[in-house]
């Protein structure tokens, strides 16, 4: 259950209060990166993601309800805090790449059916997972060592 608003942003009260605490610390400075259409984004904890056993953080986005949902995994925490910082940008970018990649992912499945050309839909679902994870990930570390070298001249500076 969803319980506590801050800004776009609504925690569920299943987070463990170690991993809560983190989350915030990271997650509120970059509300900022959420675009204009996402109305709120839900965040959640998960002990086990069977999708992907070494996800971190799971980034689900629905742009028709407006709403995004991140799911931090234990592994998350373990994570040194600039790797932190990547995974938060990172997952929280996706919510302006989605829209397009689903959009081409569901126009491949209409075009190029699966039973019509299993080796084709195949490979090219595959590469165009590959190349939004690579987008996300490419900006992610761009944004990310941005505020990094701010926030080192900053302390360098005062």
């Amino acid at each position: 259950m969803y319980t506590e608003k801050i800004g776009k942003f609504v925690f569920s009260n299943d987070i463990p209060p170690e991993l809560d605490s983190e989350i915030r610390k990271y997650l509120l400075p970059m509300e900022w990166l959420l675009p204009p259409w996402c109305q709120r984004c839900n965040v959640g904890y998960g002990e086990y993601n069977a999708d992907n056993v070494d996800a971190a953080i799971c980034a689900n986005v629905s742009y028709r309800y407006r709403t995004m949902t991140l799911t931090f995994f234990l592994g998350w925490l373990e994570s040194d805090s600039n790797r932190r910082l990547d995974m938060v940008v990172h997952d929280l970018i996706h919510s302006s790449t989605c829209i397009l990649a689903d959009y081409v992912r569901d126009e491949i499945k209409r075009l190029l059916p699966k039973d019509e050309a299993p080796k084709y839909h195949s490979a090219i679902l595959n590469e165009l997972e590959e190349r939004h994870e690579s987008m996300t990930q490419d900006l992610a570390h761009v944004i990310t060592q941005r505020l990094l070298a701010t926030e080192y001249s900053q302390e360098n500076t005062e």
